[in-house]
């Protein structure tokens, strides 16, 4: 190869490098602006609706969080069974498992979710209560994906307790991550945990649709559980804010 031909290769490497981050900087500008607005992406999960169906699988269920990652696909459907115990019965939208993080979505959700990146499913069979089958349901695998929680973005708060005479707690609050880790995905799980992050207009659109049995939260108010919580003594602190 010729001194020329190799001027010329690495002019071509160096154009395409340029032009990946250039298109990564207006795909921030676009949708971020400079900075990542945290509020406006939600830990999407089921909301616990008293009358919702609450299922658990009916056998042992090989590496559980690979299936959530979309990173091993069962081989054949996996039974999820009425959980004995649970008070409700009805199959909502949204209908959360006794096998974190695993998550069942109806066929209305799917077709809400068509024009959006970060996602896919898999076979599912679901029972009812009386062991009745009930179709329509699937599995979601998230395949977006971004950076690991920086536990050191989390912001402190003073926390009552959830009962009288319990004592006040110091926790941690806000879920945050390298934004140049997220791969663009509108559903996404941030790496080593199993947390479902949407982008606005997910939620939007479920909500319009009034999807039922699903919580959104903003990942500036979700807990960091992997920072320990404080649990304080005396009457109520006053320093930091108050949060639950």
């Amino acid at each position: 190869m010729s001194i020329s031909d190799r001027e010329a290769r690495w002019r071509e490497t160096l154009l395409g490098i340029s032009s990946l981050l250039v298109v990564r900087w207006i795909h921030g500008l676009l949708f971020w602006g400079v900075c990542m607005d945290f509020s406006k992406l939600y830990d999407m999960g089921a909301a616990g609706e008293r009358t919702a169906l609450h299922v658990t699988p009916r056998d042992d269920v090989d590496d559980p969080i690979a299936i959530y990652r979309g990173e091993s696909r069962p081989q054949r459907p996996i039974v999820f069974d009425f959980m004995k115990g649970a008070s409700g019965s009805i199959a909502r939208d949204l209908v959360s498992t006794g096998l974190t993080p695993l998550l069942l979505i109806s066929n209305r959700v799917v077709e809400l979710l068509r024009d959006f990146t970060g996602w896919t499913t898999y076979p599912v069979e679901l029972y009812g209560k009386n062991g009745e089958l009930i179709p329509g349901y699937n599995g979601l695998a998230v395949t977006g994906r971004c950076g690991p929680i920086d536990d050191g973005q989390s912001k402190r708060r003073i926390c009552a307790p959830p009962v009288p005479q319990g004592r006040w707690s110091r926790k941690w609050f806000g879920l945050y991550f390298d934004q140049d880790s997220w791969d663009g995905a509108d559903i996404f799980v941030p790496e080593g945990t199993g947390i479902t992050v949407v982008v606005e207009r997910v939620k939007e659109v479920m909500e319009r649709a009034l999807v039922t049995n699903v919580l959104f939260r903003p990942l500036t108010e979700c807990r960091n559980a992997s920072i320990p919580a404080e649990f304080l003594s005396g009457d109520q602190p006053r320093d930091g804010g108050v949060g639950k």
